[in-house]
């Protein structure tokens, strides 16, 4: 079998995450990084194809997946998601599945890692919570392989390790998280 030729290794995401646009509380979203996400996949590769392969993005803490509700994630540019159905430059690329913070796109036969790349460059945060302003908030983005059928050689379902991008969320002006201190507010002597 051809793919068994290879060791069956984890997907990896490189050139992507850092540091995102700042995000304005209530604000439009804002992308997460790109352009230029590379994917790579040894047994995905030997196909060029990433079908069934799953994207997923979601809020982390100290390396732990820790989702939260308000965070959405969106498509910009060429990419669109709509009604379930994942769209590159019009054409399907997979399905998704958005809920509780977190967003996966699974994706259809014969997409290429260039597609899954282009995909990720093209997504965007933003937060219902106009509560609260976070900083540091820490966007997680990992590939699953979905090596279900063993059809990549042995070694099951593997999903790769965590790539990170930092959003950092700033106040709206007027909003009740602004804070401002009059400099010369000292006590009376």
């Amino acid at each position: 079998d051809e793919a068994e030729k290879f060791a069956h290794v984890f997907a990896v995401i490189a050139q992507w995450g850092g540091n995102a646009d700042s995000y304005v509380e209530g604000g439009a979203p804002v992308r997460l990084s790109g352009p230029g996400a590379l994917i790579t996949d040894t047994q995905l590769d030997a196909l060029n194809d990433y079908g069934n392969a799953t994207l997923t993005l979601q809020r982390y803490d100290a390396g732990t997946p820790q989702p939260s509700a308000s965070d959405v994630f969106s498509a910009i540019g060429p990419l669109a998601l709509t009604g379930g159905i994942a769209s590159y430059n019009g054409t399907n690329v997979g399905t998704y599945v958005q809920t509780g913070g977190k967003l996966s796109i699974t994706f259809s036969a014969g997409v290429t890692a260039t597609t899954v790349g282009q995909v990720l460059d093209s997504l965007a945060y933003q937060s219902t919570d106009t509560g609260t302003v976070g900083t540091g908030i820490r966007i997680g983005a990992t590939l699953d392989d979905g090596n279900t059928s063993g059809a990549q050689g042995t070694g099951g379902d593997l999903t790769g390790a965590p790539v990170f991008v930092t959003v950092n969320e700033i106040p709206a002006p007027g909003s009740s998280s602004e804070t401002f201190t009059e400099p010369n507010d000292a006590p009376a002597a």
